[in-house]
């Protein structure tokens, strides 16, 4: 039935004619007065790292959330993407508020509607202080660029009360070197302890380790449970991976600006 739901909801939007392409926002900047209209669709796909300059993208419609797990979903998947971006060395924007299949047409522009743009501000630096490990706080603070809010147009082009939220992440060789970016995820566990000659519930917490790479469009954690045999040999394998991709950022930086 869902697949149905999705098919039909795809058809309906192809139905409309919708043809608009919109051109993303340009790249670490916060000036320029580009807005995208509701409905018309980023000429560019979700991807994985390119040529490290070049940012890839990542959609979140952003949709079917609550007003007391937005704001948890917002932190979460930029620290994701973020992490991704970092250990792959590239340059990539995270979209919220931007669809994509099987409910909408990939890069079809949504919107969302934003009360307080400061408390995005607040709670993604708040995110990055607990969620990065304390010798890398600092380099997550530059590398990972304020939320940018893109004004969204109605189709008839007037002015509606929606945005797309954008965040950059920037990971420049002279800040990130060679470094490795693990990310911390606290997991609730209950253990048990005697009190008084009663079993008594007490929750403890865990953080544990993540690891994100950029794997074509989406993040994926090396550290994640698997039953692979060798769980650890493709994170093996990245990490000595780093210092040559740490390399050919530089070059790439370099390059762009001769």
């Amino acid at each position: 039935m869902a697949d149905q739901d999705g098919k039909k909801s795809q058809e309906e939007d192809l139905s409309l004619g919708i043809k608009d392409r919109s051109e993303p926002y340009p790249f670490h900047k916060y000036n320029h007065t580009n807005r995208y209209t509701e409905g018309s669709i980023l000429n560019i796909p979700e991807s994985g790292a390119l040529n490290y300059i070049e940012p890839c993208h990542e959609y979140k419609a952003f949709i079917n959330t609550t007003d007391e797990t937005k704001m948890s979903k917002f932190t979460d998947e930029v620290i994701r993407f973020a992490a991704a971006c970092m250990n792959s060395r590239t340059n990539g924007t995270i979209h919220f508020g931007i669809g994509d299949k099987p409910n909408f047409i990939h890069g079809q522009v949504l919107g969302v509607v934003v009360e307080d743009k400061e408390a995005y501000l607040n709670e993604l630096k708040s995110a990055i202080d607990r969620s990065f490990e304390f010798k890398h706080k600092q380099a997550a603070q530059m590398c990972i660029k304020p939320p940018r809010f893109v004004g969204v147009l109605n189709k008839n082009m007037t002015s509606s009360d929606k945005c797309v939220i954008e965040v950059d992440i920037v990971p420049e060789s002279v800040i990130c070197e060679e470094n490795i970016y693990h990310t911390l995820n606290m997991d609730t566990k209950k253990a048990k302890k005697k009190e008084k000659g009663k079993d008594a519930d007490k929750t403890e917490t865990k953080p544990s380790k993540q690891f994100f790479i950029r794997d074509g469009g989406s993040s994926r954690n090396l550290l994640a449970p698997t039953t692979s045999a060798k769980p650890m040999e493709e994170y093996k394998r990245f990490i000595r991976s780093v210092a040559k991709r740490s390399q050919l950022r530089k070059q790439a930086e370099e390059k762009q600006l001769s």
